[in-house]
């Protein structure tokens, strides 16, 4: 015997066993096809608002390359254009 049934044997019936089967089936298996369209439309909107994101960030970085080029045209250092994180 081996972990607590074996330090303590006279609290656990030494026929007694486990019996393990899978829940999903039973709980999950109607509505399966649910979920996963559900899990798609999940992403989608997550695709979506990492593409929004993007697109925010490139327009702010096109709005400001006209600032960029004057101060690269003015002789500023690359450390002084472009901040570090």
């Amino acid at each position: 015997m081996h972990g607590i049934v074996g330090e303590h044997p006279s609290d656990y019936d030494p026929k007694a066993g486990v019996l393990l089967h899978s829940s999903s089936g039973s709980s999950v298996g109607p509505i399966r096809t649910a979920l996963w369209v559900l899990l798609g439309a999940v992403g989608f909107v997550l695709l979506i608002a990492c593409a929004n994101v993007m697109n925010l960030l490139l327009a702010r970085a096109t709005g400001r390359s006209k600032e960029m080029a004057l101060r690269t045209a003015l002789g500023a250092e690359r450390n002084r254009i472009v901040p570090s994180c």
